[in-house]
């Protein structure tokens, strides 16, 4: 039979039935059924949907916009076929679509990846063997051929697959000669397949095969090389994690017996294994018997979930961690092990670094840790738990961490001056983890590129000073101040304790020995104010009054065409301020009396 996935429900598609014993094997495949049915998990109901019209087995179905899709098969004369039909399960009709354009087959591989469906693999009795990989567009109503598996992922038969995070994955099967437990992945976005790892078996076919949430799963089957053995027919189950690449058995099925054709799928956190054929003896001791299922069995997936206590993300090398617990479905025996082990910093558990342990059968508890002091700095790390009694590996936490280094420096960075919103090359050392970056305390937006190279921008109210990174381990300053580039901002303005007549005033700093120059009358303290409240004082500087009332301030470039309150004061004098926010540019501002 076939099965899919739709709207959070699970669908069963036609197939074949009966119970037959060796003797009369032959027709085996001679007793029907049309009938489908829907199962909804949240009420733990089967309903009868319409009756496909034909008689099929080995056939393969898709999911697309909630629509089913049944392509392929075999019927009761051995003739394989290459019809599609499309059915909505809320209502409708079996509806003849676009033929697959590959070659009629039996066994085939259907998956749903991202909405899209596709198709492939399976063989037409009895030795053409495919690995070819087709998508259907609904829209068009049309197939599309897409690359095929490698030539070293032989074409095979009766493989599991599933879909994880956009990729799918299509494991083992029923190939000429050995029967290779292979596992390989199909990226869409770039059309390419990968290898992965192989499941822990020799040889396996019939499975049923399912995803939960970011693992893939595959149970029960056979071996081809002892098909009328009972000792042939599987009953254990394995888990994927993609992320680590390698499979890790679990809890075998509480069959009676192995069993090949059962089906797999995976809803809402949960596992379905369903049907399926058995194998047992003859009365007689010689017969096989043949036995067709209709049972279903929910699995919950065994787990260690990790949290971070304090929901910290970032580390320092030789830092120390802590972690809560918890796990689920799962029976730890005397003398488990709990221990944190911490990914490389791509997020890959392939040689995980232990970071502490506890001795203890609880489900759920508190681990603390060690980060190693040298650990290589980087932002993709990821912790996991694992058990020793019973064995288990547990999910990462889900979340990228930042491990940063101690001992920051900054060398150098280029350009030394520039104005506000300037890219700076900033060169050092241990940036990775770099949580803010300051131009004479004024934070500002960044980049970290390598460990030793952040990118930055010159903030825009930028003066001059030291650049200060900061992780989560150090702050460090820049051995000298970037310097910001500035503009003259001139100004006409007079103060009436100084005024002499015909816009002259007394030049008080000459006069009392302050200023060489002849023209100096006194000093102005200049603030600029931001425009609207509390008005914060956003820059301040010191210039020089001449005699003639004008006065020039160097200003950072940053505020160059920004309109903000300005504020003047002279030594001896009450602050006067704009009536008004004032563009600040090279443009001559007038000032009324001091």
């Amino acid at each position: 039979m076939c099965a899919s996935v739709v709207n959070d429900k699970l669908w069963i598609g036609p197939g074949v039935y009966g119970d037959y014993n060796y003797l009369n094997v032959g027709t085996l495949f001679g007793k029907f059924r049309r009938d489908t049915w829907l199962y909804d998990p949240a009420t733990e109901i089967w309903t009868a949907k319409d009756s496909f019209s034909l008689n099929r087995y080995s056939a393969s179905s898709f999911t697309v916009d909630s629509i089913l899709y049944l392509v392929g098969g075999s019927d009761q004369t051995q003739t394989v076929y290459n019809s599609c039909w499309s059915y909505n399960p809320n209502g409708g009709v079996w509806t003849q679509v676009a033929n697959f354009t590959g070659p009629s087959r039996l066994g085939g591989v259907a998956l749903t990846i991202d909405n899209r469906g596709y198709y492939g693999f399976g063989v037409a009795p009895i030795s053409n063997y495919y690995n070819d990989w087709y998508e259907f567009i609904p829209s068009s109503n049309s197939w599309v051929t897409k690359t095929s598996a490698p030539v070293n992922f032989a074409g095979r038969f009766n493989a599991g697959a599933f879909t994880i995070n956009g990729k799918g994955y299509v494991v083992a099967g029923s190939t000429l000669g050995t029967n290779p437990a292979q596992c390989y992945e199909y990226n869409p976005s770039s059309n390419a397949w990968t290898a992965k790892a192989n499941l822990n078996i020799n040889t396996r076919n019939a499975g049923a095969a399912f995803a939960i949430g970011n693992k893939g799963y595959y149970a029960c089957g056979y071996l081809q090389t002892g098909y009328l053995d009972t000792a042939a027919f599987k009953k254990d189950f394995y888990e994927f994690d993609p992320n680590a690449n390698t499979w890790v058995q679990k809890a075998t099925l509480p069959f009676t017996a192995g069993r090949e054709g059962c089906v797999g799928l995976g809803t809402n956190g949960y596992g379905y294994v369903i049907g399926g054929m058995q194998v047992s003896q003859a009365a007689n001791g010689i017969d096989e018997v043949f036995t067709f299922k209709s049972d279903m069995w929910q699995y919950t997936p065994d787990s260690i979930k990790p949290t971070i206590v304090g929901g910290v993300t970032a580390f320092c090398a030789g830092s120390s961690i802590t972690v809560n617990y918890q796990s689920v479905a799962l029976t730890l025996n005397a003398g488990n092990v709990f221990s944190i082990q911490l990914s490389n910093a791509a997020g890959s558990f392939s040689s995980p670094v232990s970071l502490g342990t506890l001795t203890s059968t609880a489900t759920s508890g508190t681990l603390n840790g060690t980060i190693p002091s040298g650990q290589a700095a980087g932002t993709g790390y990821r912790i996991r738990i694992v058990s020793s009694n019973f064995a288990d590996i547990g999910d990462d936490n889900g979340i990228d961490l930042t491990i940063s280094r101690n001992t920051l420096s900054i060398s150098s960075f280029l350009p030394v001056i520039g104005l506000a919103g300037d890219s700076i090359t900033i060169t050092g050392t241990n940036f990775i983890g770099a949580s803010k970056v300051r131009f004479n305390g004024i934070l500002t937006g960044f980049r970290v590129i390598s460990a030793t190279q952040i990118k930055a921008a010159v903030p825009q109210l930028a003066t001059n000073g030291k650049i200060n990174i900061i992780t989560a381990c150090d702050s460090v300053l820049s051995p000298t101040n970037f310097l910001v580039n500035t503009f003259n901002f001139p100004m006409k303005l007079f103060v009436e304790g100084l005024y002499l007549n015909a816009q002259q005033m007394v030049p008080t700093l000459y006069l009392s020995n302050i200023s060489s120059d002849t023209s100096a009358c006194d000093t102005i303290t200049l603030k600029l104010h931001q425009p609207i409240a509390p008005y914060a004082v956003l820059h301040e500087t010191k210039c020089v009054l001449l005699k003639d009332g004008s006065s020039v301030c160097a200003i950072p470039g940053g505020f160059y065409n920004g309109s903000y309150f300005v504020e003047v004061k002279t030594r001896n004098s009450i602050a006067t301020w704009s009536k008004t926010a004032i563009l600040i540019n090279t443009a001559l501002l007038f000032l009324l009396a001091l």
